[in-house]
């Protein structure tokens, strides 16, 4: 099981064993930090690094960084979807509808999850966004059917 929950402007995700914080474009885990194009792994977390998101791949389940909040590129349309989750960094703010739309379509989450700077009050009365401080993620506990909506502080 993977914990997600929002800290310090950054989202934690961690097993107990280990710990991945996405904060802005950097991905970090232990001591590497990760913020450039490209692919790599460690201790069996695969992480793909594109121009405006990530791809973690951590216990089977498929995370989408977006860490920028313009028109997904080409190579992050074609390598990250569909994904499980997707994430909206704390940064990424003034999100229109229109452009989380393309977003959920793009990626074709099971589970979208932001954080209250990122949710304006028009997204907030044009989606069910549940409020909660993690979620918790297990390839298992993926909506079969729909797409849960978290706002995460």
């Amino acid at each position: 099981m993977i914990q997600l929950k929002s800290k310090n402007s950054s989202f934690e995700l961690t097993d107990r064993k280990r710990t991945l914080v996405f904060h802005g474009p950097d991905l970090e885990l232990e001591d590497q930090t990760f913020n450039e194009p490209g692919e790599y792994e460690v201790e069996g977390i695969e992480i793909v690094y594109g121009a405006q998101a990530a791809l973690v791949v951590w216990e089977n389940i498929q995370i989408a960084y977006i860490f920028d909040s313009s028109k997904p590129a080409a190579f992050e349309k074609s390598q990250f979807t569909p994904c499980n989750v997707i994430v909206l960094a704390h940064n990424v703010t003034g999100i229109t509808k229109p452009q989380l739309n393309e977003l959920l379509e793009t990626y074709d989450p099971n589970i979208a999850v932001a954080s209250p700077d990122s949710i304006s009050s028009e997204l907030k009365s044009g989606y069910k966004f549940a409020q909660t401080d993690n979620v918790k993620l297990t390839a298992q506990s993926l909506p079969a059917e729909g797409r849960e909506l978290y706002i995460i502080s």
